[in-house]
């Protein structure tokens, strides 16, 4: 997917003891300061310095008021070793992302290494979508 200069990915990697791995992708456009993005300017100050930082707790209310909806699809991790078998989970709503906050996670990390768009082949990608809840996907799709 490529972004627009005013937009902004967040990925989210988590891995279990069985070494199976799942990404939250958060989109972002530049606007308002994000309350969630907040928890994570700690451990982007880490990623300056190392290339993996310590799991920890994240309080995801914020994420869930916005969208309870999301893409999930089977891919690879974006950086080397480009890890295949990962199950994506996107919000199906963008939040917004202060300039300065957009710093903090542009600023040169070690490894900023990362792998160009591939196709779906054939890969499907589901869309889940809670009762009661609102959703335009064509602002997703443009």
């Amino acid at each position: 997917m490529a972004l627009r200069d005013d937009e902004e990915e967040l990925h989210m990697v988590h891995v279990d003891d069985q070494d199976h791995k799942a990404v939250i992708g958060i989109l972002y456009e530049i606007g308002n300061r994000d309350p969630f993005y907040d928890q994570l300017t700690e451990k982007l100050r880490e990623l300056k310095t190392t290339p993996t930082v310590a799991d920890g707790m994240v309080e995801l209310k914020s994420p869930q008021k916005r969208t309870g909806s999301y893409f999930r699809y089977m891919g690879s991790l974006t950086t080397p070793p480009c890890t295949e078998n990962v199950v994506w989970n996107i919000l199906g709503k963008g939040r917004e992302l202060s300039q300065e906050q957009r710093q903090l996670s542009t600023t040169p990390l070690p490894h900023q290494d990362n792998r160009p768009p591939h196709p779906l082949n054939g890969h499907p990608v589901a869309f889940y979508n809670p009762p009661k809840n609102t959703i335009s996907i064509q602002s997703l799709v443009q």
